[in-house]
């Protein structure tokens, strides 16, 4: 018996005792399937599911061969069930482009199998989610493919497009791929190009490679880079297990011959006839000597390598001037295509001819046109721009369809951003600001085919003054200390804004400078250049051997205006001893009853004149604030042995920032020696319902018949103050279907997590998706002190008294216990009544662990109740010493669509180009209800629908739409992506057709391409042209 009637006869006898239940009663699991993954049936089920299999070939005949040429489908049966079924194909052997596929009306459920790389025997499954599983046998047997060229075709041998090249030329090297009838291969295939010269090191010559093969021709593009004499040629490719190969030759003539080198095609886009664009092109080559020189006289002869609609050239022929310059000029014809010029120096003696070739030159039937102005925010049509009123320029691009980019350029002014593609109206935009020179320029927005449109833009000065004080003082600056110890720091600031007084919220950089810290060696720093943010700058002063007065410059130049201002620090000699601020642990407390660390210590450190510590010096502190009753352990402390000393900062019920100064008074001596510590910020550090925000990277996955897939998921986290809360805060995950990370922990008050694509995959395909965290309920601080009062700000939290208690996202502030809201209906449907079907299963959060939903309980849960006249929480407030929670579950959700692959079409609108019956309207048959697109020759109608997932839910993110039709001219985008969506139902998409100038008559068909690469036909509309 031959091996492989030996290998069929082991498979068969195999899937008999498989089907029936042969073993130890167990069913296994179809190859490479986890059986972790499988959903046991339910013992307790009356009904009996069965799934048979079957391998066709393209005529529907039963089969057990594919190969490259003959495909094949394989078609699972389904009995027992009503509803469609989702079922899962693997393979030992071939290829599966689609792996899961939902039955039909008929309980069958087909996919495609393709023949791979490998020949031989296998076994192929077809699996339901209940463990019901069908085999079949399937054989990869070598195709009958070759791969040649010509006409007639020699297989074996690749096309060259010059037989002999230059030094440095190029040259095309192609190959066809058919089956024995001469039909193309038209699979996909990527087929692989060398030389010997290509795999020399260093390569001497260079391929394209590997080329995708398209409609059976792949072409490759072969450059001389030092190859000399013969180069052999091998192009292979594996279709199907059978590998193919062809040959060639390219002869490179030495450099000593001489050279044609390419040298522009100008411009490299040019329009059909009668399309408006330029319809010619200049191609320039250079000719080249042995060494490298140019070379002058020479005629060079020119040839297109396709003449398609008519394409010519100016001249055949030209002589090379001084520079060696030598050029023709091609003339486009009627088709939309792409053309190369070659040059070449005729063979004389024993010299052989020399050969180039261009780049390509693409023959476009557009006619782009662009127009350029400059608006302000509102989309005003201004004249200048300052810095204070920055404006946009936009670009409307009208004769193409397709987004095009634009580049935008201004000789004054400054574009954050030069470049940007149109919209669906055409258009493009971009920021100006004013930059730093004044006067008048030209703004320009450019397209790639070369199309130009300008405006003027005016560069004004602004209205903006520097200083600092309140009343503000101009051109001067403030500094926390006037004088400093030896080694001491100190804060020196200024604040930009306009004649009314308002900030300066631009984009602007100020610059720090001081007569010390240009010294060379520098005796002072400055933090410089600082960027402005909301009309502030503040840079830190260090003396650094410094003494004396040091004038203090900053500067800054604001929309072509020069600002600056002055101060003067004072810096003690360090004879007098000086005061180095050394650390502040924490840098961040919290206020007072937060639950938080409400302490951090300050260090200091006491220098003598050499910088060595000083022991026994009595040091005063004292705070720059003592807002919200913020104070200091001790306001004295004497410096130990190492010359530290330190005190304890003690917060307040208000969140601030804070800065400590240590000072040594005065002597007769001796002046008083200050320094000052760092910022210290105090907050709650407890993160509040509304800063909660919880998004996924992509709200309709593929997840529908596609484990595994995983989509990142990010929590953003901050306090009542908007201030991060503390690091290590815990955040955790639940998930109606598919699976999700269990918890994670901020940083700076984010982090993040993974959601995952797997059973169960609820049968809507909608999943809840829950984030909770401990921390409080939000409320509107009305009168600003950062503490929940009774009366309005009590009012406004339980919606009374003409509030309604909701935040500015209209949610409301007093909150129930938190769950995962499987209907989408706000309500737990176990215990609240009034909702939706859909929700009897919803899982509760239960933060205080009694077993039942609480909820909202009329009381401000958090930290920052108001204490009443007894110190004690207001009647508003949750109270510990009642038995009433500060903290519960703060909350977030998303629905995850867990979108399937297939389209469905639904609720199609057909309007045809006129009503018959109406004035002017030559159609006897239009009717916008008979499902036909009627138009008459050279009008327009249109057709929309509704396209949604298996589900009627959106489809995966990132699937293209696209429409095409047989007949007359799709006038509108045809092609469409679908966006990052989690809207109940499908989306509406649409074309408008237009007629030809006789009747036809033909298709609109629709289809869908997900990322996985599943195709759908949704709607195929019949089309007349009458």
């Amino acid at each position: 018996m031959k091996p492989v009637y030996q290998l069929l006869t082991a498979l068969v006898l195999s899937i008999f005792l498989i089907a029936c239940g042969g073993g130890d009663g167990e069913t296994p699991c179809p190859p490479n399937t986890p059986c972790d993954l499988l959903e046991q049936p339910d013992p307790g089920s009356e009904t009996t599911l069965n799934i048979s299999l079957v391998l066709v070939d393209t005529n529907g005949n039963a089969t057990q061969n594919v190969t490259a040429t003959r495909p094949g489908k394989l078609i699972a049966t389904v009995s027992g069930i009503d509803t469609a079924t989702v079922v899962s194909f693997s393979t030992t052997i071939g290829e599966l482009p689609i792996t899961t596929a939902v039955t039909d009306v008929n309980g069958k459920a087909s996919v495609d199998i393709l023949a791979g790389t490998t020949l031989g025997a296998g076994t192929v499954t077809a699996k339901l989610d209940t463990g019901e599983f069908a085999t079949t046998v399937v054989v990869i047997g070598a195709s009958d493919l070759q791969m040649g060229s010509g006409n007639p075709f020699t297989s074996g041998v690749a096309a060259v497009s010059s037989a002999q090249l230059s030094a440095g030329g190029t040259a095309s090297v192609s190959v066809v791929i058919q089956d024995a009838n001469g039909t193309p291969f038209t699979d996909p295939a990527q087929v692989m190009f060398s030389s010997t010269c290509s795999q020399s090191s260093p390569t001497k010559a260079a391929f394209d490679t590997p080329i995708a093969l398209v409609n059976g021709v792949a072409t490759s593009t072969y450059l001389a880079n030092g190859c000399v004499g013969d180069d052999p040629i091998m192009v292979t490719a594996n279709v199907g297990g059978q590998n193919l190969s062809a040959v060639a030759n390219i002869n490179v003539l030495p450099a000593n011959v001489g050279s044609i080198i390419f040298v522009s095609a100008t411009p490299d886009i040019i329009g059909v006839k009668g399309s408006g664009m330029q319809e010619t092109s200049e191609v320039v080559f250079q000719v080249m000597d042995t060494s490298g020189k140019t070379v002058a006289n020479k005629t060079v002869n020119f040839a297109l390598d396709t003449t398609a609609g008519g394409i010519s050239l100016s001249q055949a022929s030209a002589i090379s001037n001084t520079q060696g310059l030598v050029k023709t000029v091609v003339n486009s014809g009627t088709e939309p295509t792409s053309v190369r010029v070659n040059a070449s120096i005729a063979a004389q003696g024993s010299t052989p001819m020399i050969t180039s070739q261009s780049r390509k030159i693409v023959i476009s039937n557009g006619s782009p046109e662009i127009s350029l102005t400059l608006v302000d925010g509102q989309g005003n049509a201004i004249p200048n721009v300052t810095a204070t009123y920055p404006g946009k320029l936009v670009a409307t691009v009208t004769g193409i369809d397709d987004p095009v980019i634009v580049t935008f350029s201004a000789s004054l002014g400054e574009l954050p951003i030069k470049t940007a593609v149109t919209d669906a109206n055409g258009q493009a935009s971009v920021d100006i600001l004013a930059g730093t020179t004044l006067g008048a320029a030209t703004a320009t927005a450019t397209l790639m085919t070369g199309e130009t449109a300008s405006t003027i833009v005016i560069v004004g000065v602004a209205d903006v003054q520097m200083g600092s004080g309140t009343p503000f003082t101009e051109s001067v600056a403030a500094v926390s200390l006037a004088q400093l110890s030896a080694g001491g720091t100190a804060t020196v600031s200024v604040r930009l804004q306009d004649s009314n007084g308002n900030p300066f919220t631009e984009p602007a950089q100020v610059n720090f400078a001081s007569t010390c810290s240009q010294l060379s060696p520098a005796k002072a720093s400055l933090d410089t250049p600082v960027v402005l943010v909301n009309g502030m700058a503040s840079s830190t002063y260090q003396a650094k051997g410094c003494e004396g007065d040091d004038p203090i410059r900053v500067t800054a130049n604001v929309g072509g205006k020069n600002l600056s201002a002055t101060a003067s620090i004072n810096v003690l000699p360090a004879s007098v001893g000086s005061i180095v601020f050394v650390s502040v642990t924490p840098q961040l407390i919290g206020i007072k009853d937060a639950g938080l660390n409400e302490t951090s210590s300050v260090v200091f450190k006491v220098m003598d004149i050499d910088s060595n510590p000083v022991a026994n010096k009595t040091i005063n502190f004292a705070l720059n604030t003592s807002m919200g009753g913020i104070s200091l352990s001790q306001s004295q402390a004497i410096s130990d042995a190492q010359g530290m000393v330190h005190t304890v900062v003690n917060s307040g019920t208000t969140a601030t920032t804070v800065r400590v100064t240590a000072s040594i008074p005065a002597t007769a001596d001796s002046p008083e020696i200050t320094s000052q510590s760092r910022e210290l910020v105090i907050s709650t550090g407890i993160p509040d319902q509304d800063s909660f925000t919880f998004y996924p990277e992509v709200l309709n996955p593929e997840c529908w018949g596609y484990v595994g897939e995983i989509i990142p998921v990010h929590v953003r986290m901050a306090d009542a103050f908007n201030n991060p809360p503390a690091d290590g805060t815990a955040v955790n995950f639940n998930t109606e279907g598919g699976a999700i990370d269990a918890s994670c922990l901020t940083v700076s008050g984010s982090c993040s997590v993974n959601f995952y694509c797997q059973h169960p995959i609820p049968t809507n395909g909608r999943s809840t998706v829950l984030a909770t965290a401990i921390g409080e309920e939000s409320f509107a601080d009305i009168n600003g002190n950062g503490r929940f009062d009774a009366g309005d700000e009590n009012d406004a939290f339980l919606g009374i008294n003409g509030y309604d208690g909701k935040d500015v996202e209209g949610k409301p502030y007093d909150l129930g216990e938190a769950f995962v809201d499987f209907n989408e209906d706000q309500l737990y449907n176990p215990e609240q009544t009034g909702g939706l079907p859909g929700g009897e299963e919803e899982e509760l959060i239960d933060f205080n662990g009694n077993g039942h939903f609480e909820d909202k309980d009329g009381l401000y849960n958090g930290v920052l109740c108001a204490k009443d006249t007894n110190n004690q929480p207001h009647a508003g407030c949750a109270n510990p010493d009642l038995g009433q929670s500060r903290s519960l579950n703060i909350r977030e959700d998303f629905v995850i669509v867990m979108a399937g692959s297939k389209g469905v079409g639904s609720s199609i609108v057909i309007t045809d180009s006129c009503q018959s019956g109406d004035p002017g309207c030559s159609l006897t048959v239009a009717d916008n209800t008979n499902g036909t697109l009627d138009v008459e020759l050279e009008a327009a109608g249109s057709v929309s629908l509704v396209i949604s997932d298996v589900n009627n839910q959106q489809m995966p993110f990132g699937t293209k739409v696209t429409f095409s039709a047989s007949v007359g001219e799709i006038i509108t985008e045809d092609n469409y992506n679908w966006p990052s969506s989690n809207t109940p139902g499908g989306m509406r998409f649409g074309v408008a057709v237009k007629g030809e100038t006789t009747p036809k008559s033909g298709t609109l068909v629709v289809e869908t391409l997900t990322p996985h690469g599943v195709s759908t036909q949704v709607e195929v509309i019949p089309i007349v042209i009458h």
